[in-house]
This record gives structure tokens, C-alpha cells and sequence, in this order.
């Protein structure tokens, strides 16, 4: 059974694979030598993105324990082709993409197996800068590569912990800034000259989530917060499948 990760492996493996061979192939080709272009497009992309397990556990204040859910994911860009060699063509682009509905519930126990849950709500905005290498198969549908390196920021709500008594405790939300990277590959479809339709899958680091450092004390009379030693801290990564229009000039 292939997982996640190994196939997040045989993407990096397949890409440097793709790089080598198509270079090697393309030097066995007439008229290898690189031929520098310069053709600007822009680009809408629209998918679905679901997240990795964060680990660690919420109700010790280790991580968030469960993944961060599912949701839409868009976004868009500006890109241009570089040069051609071979059966090799490069692009570079700077695209903006934002999953904002991430939602799921992390549980756990106390000491004294008191169950609670606190619902995590979250979002992810990133700015990618992109490097691809189309790969001209002869077949209508061309296979490409790519890699980034982003900036992202993530944002989590406050968590509203809660028992079967109702809400005990609240943990302020917070925003943080990341670095990030990610890895792509998928197929390509001209639709007319200066229409192309991509369908890709990307993985990305986008680096540390975490919330603040006050914590409410809601069984009060009068609510009190208490300082928090530190933050409950994860990765954030997550998986897209996503379509993009790619219109060029």
C-alpha cells in the first residue's frame, strides 16, 4: 500500500529523475542548446486541500494531536516561460494560494480521564515562488515538475476547550510568519495557444501553527487568565489536488 509519504518520496524522486533523463534525452536530441523565451501568462488555480496529522497531544499543550481538517483551497499568479531545451521547458512564477477553512475537533483526556475536545479552526495564506519543468512527451497531455520556496502565514482561532459539562477554558488564538516549501507534478492540456489547463497535486511545509499564551479560566464566576508557559504548537502541512488556467500573452 503506497502512503503519503512515500509518494511524496517517489514525487521528489520522480523529479529529480525527470530533470536528469529529460536533459540527457534532450542532449541525444539535433539541436539541444537552450533557447531563452520570455512569454508572461497569469493563472487562477481552485482545488481541494486536506492536512498531515500534527502530532503531539492538545490537552498537554504539545501540539495539536489531530490534523487540521479539509477545505477549499484558490488562488492565482503571474508567471513566464524561460527557455526550452529539449524535451524540457521552464517557468517561473509568483502565485498567491489560500486554504481559509480548515476545521476539525482534537480530543483527548486529563489525568483523571475527563474527556474533552476543543474544535481548531484555521487558515493558511501563502506566496510561492515557483520553478517548473514541462516535460514535451509527444502526447497531448504534458507531464510537469516543480518546486517552491513561500512565505506563509498561518492563523489559528482561539480554542474553546470543552468537557461534558459544557465550555471549561479558552487558549487565545494567534498568527504566525513561515517559511515554507512545497513540491508539485501533474499534467498539462493546451486548449487553444494561449490556453492551458493544469490538474496537479502539491504538498507543502508551511512551516509552525501555534496559538498564544493566555489561557481563560471559564468555570469562574468572574472568568480569570493565566499566562501559558508556552504556545500548543504544530507543523502545519497539507495536500492539494487543484486545477489551473493558464492564459498566456
Amino acid at each position: 500500500m503506497i502512503t503519503l509519504s512515500s509518494a511524496r518520496s517517489l514525487l521528489l524522486g520522480g523529479a529529480f529523475l525527470a530533470l536528469t533523463s529529460g536533459g540527457a534525452a534532450a542532449q541525444t536530441a539535433t539541436d539541444n542548446s537552450p533557447k531563452f523565451q520570455f512569454v508572461p501568462y497569469v493563472r487562477l488555480d481552485a482545488g481541494y486541500a486536506f492536512s498531515d496529522k500534527a502530532g503531539g497531544n492538545i490537552v498537554t499543550g504539545s501540539g495539536f494531536g489531530n490534523d487540521f481538517g479539509k477545505g477549499f483551497a484558490g488562488g492565482g499568479g503571474i508567471g513566464v516561460k524561460l527557455a526550452k531545451s529539449g524535451a524540457l521547458t521552464v517557468r517561473f512564477d509568483v502565485t498567491g494560494a489560500t486554504t481559509p477553512s480548515l476545521s476539525s475537533t482534537h480530543t483527548g483526556s486529563l489525568t483523571d480521564g475527563t474527556a474533552i475536545a476543543a474544535r481548531v479552526k484555521a487558515d493558511n495564506t501563502t506566496i510561492l515562488g515557483n520553478l517548473y519543468a514541462d516535460i514535451d512527451t509527444g502526447w497531448a497531455i504534458t507531464p510537469f515538475i516543480g518546486v517552491a520556496v513561500a512565505s506563509a502565514h498561518n492563523k489559528v482561532k482561539t480554542l474553546t476547550f470543552t468537557n461534558a459539562a459544557g465550555a471549561f477554558g479558552q487558549v487565545l488564538g494567534s498568527s504566525t510568519t513561515a517559511t515554507a516549501w512545497s513540491v508539485t507534478a501533474g499534467g498539462s492540456y493546451p486548449v487553444t495557444t494561449n490556453l492551458i489547463i493544469d490538474l496537479g497535486y502539491r504538498y507543502t511545509d508551511a512551516g509552525s501553527i501555534s496559538t498564544g499564551t493566555s489561557f481563560t479560566d471559564l468555570t469562574l464566576r468572574s472568568p480569570k487568565t493565566y499566562t501559558l508557559d508556552n504556545p500548543i504548537a504544530s507543523k502545519l502541512k497539507f495536500n492539494q489536488v487543484y486545477l489551473s488556467a493558464r492564459i498566456s500573452f
